[in-house]
């Protein structure tokens, strides 16, 4: 799911509805779907005449808008800022929206018998959604049951390990917090090391070589790197296309 979403910011779009009724699994292969709510990055870099006849935008008429509170989106998924109607959004939105999904999913899968419903999934309002997530989030040992796992596999957990120190965790500190209560709190791509990690997957849960030469170290994941605030032609696209 990270990848497609990797793939799509790179290619200057932004998706703002990953939910999951959203995502199609197929075969072992997955399928984003409804970019209906999506909008195009605003970036020089970019031909943005190209991605709009590709993806049927019209970018006269694009709904993105920095100032503005961007609600688009399901609810249940949205990322702690959208929830508090924060103006300003990026790939990391989305792949917090993408943990959540996830999250749930497995924990449907649970036995009927055991299916309390858990406080990081239960929807009351938007803004009380978003105080719990931040403050279940801030310990790294409790908030999987709060989402109703209090079990799983080492993988499973490396992997959702991984991915919560990506979204909140800058420079050694906890922004969860921040993330709920201070809509103009702008949260860093760091997409570095999000390429770090999206190596260390296809190593680790594909067995897979890594596509790039950001992932060098597994010591280094979780560290601060390089932040950017729009779409660039990584080194990781760029192997991934030699390789093929």
């Amino acid at each position: 799911i990270v990848e497609c979403i990797y793939n799509a910011w790179n290619a200057g779009i932004l998706h703002r509805d990953i939910s999951a009724s959203n995502i199609l699994v197929k075969g072992g292969h997955i399928r984003i779907i409804d970019w209906g709510s999506a909008t195009l990055l605003e970036n020089s870099s970019i031909d943005i005449d190209a991605i709009e006849t590709k993806w049927l935008f019209k970018k006269e008429t694009d709904k993105y808008n920095k100032y503005k509170p961007d609600s688009a989106g399901t609810s249940l998924y949205k990322s702690i800022p959208v929830l508090i109607g924060a103006t300003q959004r990026s790939i990391v939105d989305d792949i917090e929206s993408a943990l959540y999904v996830v999250l749930e999913s497995v924990f449907k899968t649970r036995p009927d018998n055991l299916k309390v419903e858990p406080i990081a999934l239960r929807l009351e309002s938007e803004q009380s959604l978003a105080f719990v997530r931040g403050c279940c989030l801030s310990d790294v040992d409790y908030y999987r049951q709060a989402f109703g796992i209090p079990y799983c596999s080492e993988r499973f957990a490396w992997l959702m390990d991984t991915f919560r120190e990506y979204l909140f965790v800058r420079n050694g500190e906890y922004i969860g917090s921040k993330l709920a209560m201070q809509p103009l709190f702008e949260r860093t791509v760091e997409i570095q090391q999000l390429e770090r990690i999206l190596d260390l997957i296809d190593e680790r849960v594909f067995g897979k070589s890594p596509v790039s030469n950001t992932g060098k170290k597994q010591s280094q994941v979780g560290k601060s790197s390089t932040s950017v605030k729009a779409p660039r032609h990584s080194k990781r696209l760029q192997s991934k296309k030699r390789r093929r």
